[in-house]
């Protein structure tokens, strides 16, 4: 089974969609901008499947936040690197082997951060964890369609490209919370404004080494 992108604007009830919290069409080109002109959220309609997550987790000023994510201290001493800790990667081969011990190590409901400037790795990465956990089909960045689901046979994977994302809300106003809460692993590029949402997340940087191509350095920041 292909991966699903989620890269489209809720409406009530949508055919395609059905997933997606209800909100108002966007008011402008702007990211983010899909608030009525009153500035205020409305509630979905009477009825709709949305309603319930209207109740429970949207406010007058748009989509709340998740309380704070504690994963349990077991993640911190099985992963594979420690805070602070980088190591080098040979080649596409050991990337892979790098995504496919985080897959292990990380709990269920868990969340992985990765950054990097573009052809670091984080896809690549990212293919050898979801691999782990079963997922046979082609794993690509999510880069235009901003999420990505891989059902893998040991629970779907959310994957997430933050790099466009002018302010989190977006995210969130796409069910972002509870498609983590949904997943096997979360693993989102770029997702700085996140890290305060999800403080127990490790934070990966994989960096180009000069003079060798192939080769990429990781380093484990949180």
């Amino acid at each position: 089974m292909r991966s699903r992108s989620r890269r489209c604007w809720p409406r009530p009830t949508p055919p395609a969609c059905t997933a997606w919290t209800w909100a108002t069409p966007r008011t402008s080109g702007r990211r983010g901008a899909g608030r009525a002109a009153t500035g205020v959220w409305p509630a979905p309609p009477t009825g709709t499947r949305s309603t319930a997550r209207w109740e429970r987790g949207w406010t007058a000023d748009g989509p709340r936040r998740p309380a704070l994510r504690r994963h349990t201290a077991g993640m911190v001493s099985d992963f594979p690197l420690r805070p602070g800790e980088t190591r080098r990667l040979a080649g596409e081969a050991e990337q892979r082997a790098l995504g496919a011990a985080l897959a292990g190590a990380l709990p269920a409901g868990a969340a992985l951060f990765l950054e990097g400037e573009l052809g670091a790795g984080k896809t690549t990465l990212t293919q050898g964890l979801v691999g782990a956990l079963g997922f046979a089909e082609p794993v690509t960045s999510p880069t235009y369609a901003l999420m990505n689901l891989y059902p893998a046979p040991s629970g779907q994977v959310l994957h997430v490209d933050a790099y466009r994302v002018r302010d989190v809300a977006e995210l969130y106003e796409m069910d972002l919370a509870e498609l983590i809460e949904a997943s096997r692993l979360s693993v989102i590029e770029w997702g700085e404004a996140l890290y305060a949402d999800y403080p127990q997340a490790p934070v990966l940087l994989l960096e180009h080494l000069e003079g060798d191509p192939e080769a990429r350095q990781v380093t484990r920041r949180r």
